[in-house]
């Protein structure tokens, strides 16, 4: 990867990856836009048995106080492939958006929303929307929302509450429920304080309608 700065308002990124039977390279343009907005535009190329193929992307992000925006389309021809990928899910095009704000007072909230097309599968949309704030001096309380529209459809809600102890020790709980099922379970976890000491984890709840136990204990090694 090799990045440079052509000017004050534009930087060119240059990468190269290769592997038996497989090459990509590409480049990059990153400039700011009006607005304050900060964009991104990439094209890759790869070379494999499957033959050449193109990716190309825009990205565009802007982050004001305590507001921010993301969104990004990508476009994905037949013959691309990715290094470690498979080469049945690679998508024909992908739009993403997100939004979010945070504040020490009123929490952080976020929005998403995407739709993936695939040249195996059908079209693919979800949303999400999540919500945190902080509980107590330490602890934090998130819930999350996501909705998604395919082949199949479905709505997940999760909640989650983590609170810190002293001496390194954590306590979590995480319920997660979606259509025709219900995940929870509670940890405890004890971080090694120090090099030559001992942690420990304990877990245990309900996953896709069985009850799990599970622990285990690690020990950070000295330098």
């Amino acid at each position: 990867l090799l990045r440079l700065g052509l000017t004050k308002t534009l930087t060119m990124e240059a990468r190269a990856e290769v592997s038996p039977g497989m090459r990509q390279w590409g480049l990059a343009a990153i400039t700011p836009l009006p607005g304050g907005i900060l964009s991104q535009t990439t094209l890759l190329t790869s070379q494999s048995e499957a033959g050449r193929g193109r990716k190309w992307s825009f990205d565009v992000e802007r982050q004001a106080g305590n507001h921010g925006f993301a969104g990004r389309i990508e476009r994905t021809g037949t013959g691309y492939r990715v290094l470690g990928g498979s080469n049945e899910d690679t998508q024909r095009q992908q739009l993403t958006a997100s939004y979010s704000y945070g504040s020490t007072r009123w929490g952080n909230f976020g929005f998403s929303a995407a739709s993936i097309q695939s040249y195996n599968a059908d079209r693919i949309r979800s949303y999400g929307a999540t919500y945190s704030m902080q509980v107590g001096q330490r602890g934090s309380l998130s819930v999350n929302l996501s909705r998604y529209q395919g082949a199949t459809s479905g709505t997940s809600v999760g909640l989650s509450l983590v609170t810190p102890l002293d001496g390194g020790r954590n306590v979590s709980g995480n319920v997660t429920t979606r259509p025709g099922n219900i995940d929870a379970y509670a940890s405890v976890t004890q971080a090694a304080p120090q090099a030559g000491e001992t942690g420990w984890r304990l877990l245990g709840g309900q996953r896709s309608g069985a009850t799990f136990a599970e622990g285990g204990l690690y020990r950070q090694a000295e330098p």
